[in-house]
């Protein structure tokens, strides 16, 4: 499990860097404007994704 935690650290970094650069053009800046910042949302936003994805998936058993 370690492996695809890695694989998705990677890939919202080089998505969060890629993002950060566009919106720098868009502004017209040269520079990275937010790039670990969206990075670490879109981590956020993949966390609470697969928490409420797994919760509906397996249902809970009641004790």
């Amino acid at each position: 499990m370690v492996i695809y935690g890695v694989a998705l650290l990677a890939f919202c970094m080089l998505m969060g860097v890629f993002l950060g650069d566009l919106l720098g053009q868009l502004l017209g800046v040269q520079a990275n404007v937010g790039g670990v910042g969206i990075a670490m949302l879109l981590l956020i936003f993949w966390q609470i994704n697969s928490t409420i994805v797994s919760s509906s998936v397996s249902p809970r058993r009641r004790a």
